[in-house]
C-alpha cells in the first residue's frame, strides 16, 4: 500500500473526493439555551441536523479501512470528512467566538463488536483551565456519529458537569459522582455531541451481541483569542491540501501510540512523515 500516494486513496474510495470539493452551507447557529446548557451541564446534544451528507458512504469507507487493517483516521484524507466538521461553523462560533480555531487533534473509531472493542476510558480532554471563570468553554470537542451509536455498540457516556462533584475543582483527577448521574448518549447520523474539555466522559465497550460496529469521528477546537493549546492550529474553514492531511494524520498516530497497539508499519509511516 502506497499510503502517501493520492492515486492510491482515490482508488481506495472512488465514491469520495480529494481536493475536489468546496465548503458551502453551514448549519444554523444555536440559541441562548444551548449556551446556558453548555455552562450548566458541560455539553450539548444536537439531533437530526440537516448536514447534507450520505453517511452510508462515509460509513462504508471507514469499514473498508478497518477491513484492510488501516487505521480509521485515514478517512481524513477525504474532503467529505473535512467538509462535515466545517458545517458546524455557526454552532462552534457560538461557543468559542467567530475566530475559533481547530486543533491538530482528531480521531476516527470503528469499534468491532466481534472483538468487543471499546472507546477511550473515562477522562477529561484537558482540565478546569480550559474553562472561563463563568464556566463557558475555552475549548470543545465535536463528536459525530457516522452510523448509529447505542449502548450495545459503544456509545458515549458522560457525567454532566452539575452532577460531578470534582468538576472544575482541584480534585478533578478523581471520580466523585453518583453512578445514577452517568448519562448514556445514543446518537444517529445527523446528530452531534459537543462537550467542553473539563467534562468527564468515555466510550463504552461494544458487546458481541451488537448488530453493527460503532463508527464515529471527533475533532477539537479552541478560542482564537487565547494562547494556542497546541504547537500548530488549523483553520477550520479551509480544507487542508492532501499533503497537509497526511501530515496531520501522522501527528494523530504518533500522539496516540501510548493508547493503541499500532502495527509497526503505521508507526513507521507516521514518524517518517513527521521527519520529512
Amino acid at each position: 500500500m502506497d499510503l502517501v500516494s493520492k492515486d492510491f486513496w482515490c482508488q481506495f474510495a472512488p465514491e469520495l473526493n480529494i481536493e475536489e470539493l468546496e465548503i458551502k452551507a453551514h448549519v444554523a447557529a444555536l440559541g441562548q439555551e444551548a449556551q446556558d446548557l453548555m455552562i450548566k451541564e458541560g455539553y450539548v446534544q444536537l439531533n437530526q441536523l440537516d448536514l447534507g451528507f450520505d453517511f452510508t458512504k462515509l460509513e462504508s469507507v471507514i469499514s473498508r479501512l478497518a477491513s484492510q487493517e488501516l487505521l480509521p483516521v485515514f478517512a481524513f484524507v477525504y474532503d467529505e470528512f473535512w467538509l462535515l466538521q466545517a458545517k458546524f461553523k455557526n454552532i462552534l462560533s457560538g461557543f468559542l467566538g467567530d475566530q475559533y480555531k481547530m486543533l491538530p487533534a482528531f480521531w476516527a473509531w470503528h469499534l468491532d463488536p466481534s472483538k468487543q472493542e471499546a472507546g477511550w476510558e473515562p477522562h477529561r480532554d484537558r482540565d478546569r483551565h480550559a474553562l472561563e471563570e463563568d464556566g463557558s468553554p475555552l475549548a470543545v470537542t465535536l463528536w459525530i456519529p457516522i452510523n448509529e451509536a447505542n449502548p450495545m455498540n459503544g456509545c458515549i457516556y458522560l457525567v454532566p458537569a452539575n452532577r460531578d462533584r470534582a468538576y472544575n475543582t482541584e480534585r478533578e483527577s478523581s471520580f466523585d459522582f453518583e453512578y445514577a448521574a452517568v448519562r448514556a448518549l445514543p446518537a444517529r447520523p445527523g446528530d452531534a455531541l459537543i462537550w467542553n474539555h473539563a467534562i468527564l466522559h468515555w466510550g463504552a465497550r461494544a458487546s458481541e451481541r451488537a448488530t453493527s460496529p460503532r463508527i464515529s469521528i471527533a475533532l477539537e477546537y479552541q478560542r482564537g483569542d487565547i494562547k494556542q493549546m497546541k504547537d500548530i492550529i488549523v483553520e477550520p474553514q479551509l480544507l487542508p491540501s492532501f499533503e497537509e492531511r497526511l501530515d496531520l494524520i501522522a501527528r494523530q498516530i504518533v500522539s496516540y501510540t501510548h493508547m493503541y497497539d499500532f502495527d509497526k508499519s503505521m508507526i513507521e509511516f507516521a514518524r517518517g512523515r513527521l521527519k520529512k
